[in-house]
């Protein structure tokens, strides 16, 4: 018996006659022949870089598709440029740590069944990220909330710096705030000027959630004033930044102030 009569036709996958059969399919899972697809110049590109192929149904770019074990597999194909511009884990995490500090560890290893496993972080203060590879693809994830998925760690970097830069923001925020409602109950002098203040807006008719308004207002003008605080507040951090008195939630600052707002107003009741 012949290697013929034991590969029969349909018994395995068949190679197409012509390229143009080859298939494809694109973002939306449209799947098409290569002969189907719309071809789309790209101005000013390389030779042998210049066309991209394009879906018939939706005009999204096609990729080939892959059959492997009876399961398709979408395979980005990169061209000679996008390979330049791929950039490592570490490099990824590398230009994050420029945003905001920390320290990277992990790197790649190998599973018990020999294949390569990679798990690398970025420790700063009061986050992580965490890139994680498998199947080919990179898993970006922030205080173990999803960023991103891709094959290109060069594509979720604008994203995940958007999201670094509003961790900061929060951060700050959350920071300038605490400090501030320390000082505000803490420092004597300070807690009976804002309990006096709270009287005057009581007195003046103010009920409770109005005087909690008023008093988020006036609480930066008075607050400005005491040393201990500023310097906390405008001490640089490890990147140079400093928090302002503008970083602050003075409405939350405000609201430890509600027992004293409800003693106040039963008293003058």
């Amino acid at each position: 018996m012949s290697w013929k009569d034991i590969i029969k036709k349909g018994e395995m996958p068949q190679p197409p006659k012509s390229r143009s059969l080859l298939e494809m399919t694109c973002e939306n899972n449209h799947k098409f022949t290569l002969g189907e697809t719309k071809i789309k110049k790209i101005l000013g590109a390389k030779k042998y870089n210049n066309i991209s192929r394009r879906c018939p149904v939706c005009g999204k770019k096609a990729t080939f598709l892959e059959v492997k074990k009876g399961v398709d597999k979408t395979v980005k194909r990169l061209g000679f440029y996008d390979v330049l511009k791929m950039l490592s884990p570490r490099q990824f995490l590398e230009g994050m740590q420029g945003i905001v500090g920390g320290e990277i560890t992990g790197g790649y290893s190998k599973t018990s069944r020999g294949r390569q496993s990679l798990s690398m972080t970025l420790t700063f203060d009061g986050g992580v990220l965490k890139v994680r590879g498998a199947g080919g693809k990179f898993f970006v994830n922030l205080n173990g909330t999803a960023i991103g998925e891709n094959y290109n760690l060069t594509e979720l970097r604008p994203i995940t710096e958007e999201k670094l830069g509003e961790f900061r923001i929060k951060k700050s925020i959350k920071t300038a705030t605490r400090s501030a409602e320390l000082w505000a109950m803490n420092d004597e002098e300070y807690y009976f000027k804002i309990r006096a203040y709270i009287k005057s807006l009581v007195k003046s008719g103010h009920d409770k959630e109005d005087t909690i308004q008023e008093l988020a207002v006036w609480l930066p003008d008075m607050m400005r004033h005491i040393d201990g605080f500023m310097e906390e507040l405008e001490t640089e951090d490890w990147d140079g930044s400093i928090d302002a008195i503008s970083d602050v939630d003075w409405e939350v600052v405000a609201r430890n102030y509600e027992d004293d707002v409800d003693g106040i107003l039963e008293d003058f009741a």
